[in-house]
């Protein structure tokens, strides 16, 4: 065993949410500008997630979009 001392990770704060919601997406109007790459719209009967009011996003900041409510 060495003398060095052990390098721990720093504590991440814990998060809890009080509310957590189901939503339908709301499709985007015809024609309006999108990202480019992007699909214009995530079609009929999509869903997010809410956390506290907040949508759930991925880890490139997207929403996250599920295909069904359940």
């Amino acid at each position: 065993m060495s003398d060095t001392p052990k390098i721990s990770r720093p504590e991440l704060p814990k998060r809890f949410y009080t509310d957590v919601t189901v939503s339908a997406v709301q499709a985007s109007a015809p024609g309006a500008p999108g990202a480019p790459g992007e699909q214009s719209s995530p079609g009929e009967g999509a869903f997010t997630v809410l956390l506290d009011g907040r949508t759930l996003r991925t880890p490139l900041r997207r929403p996250l979009i599920v295909p069904a409510q359940r």
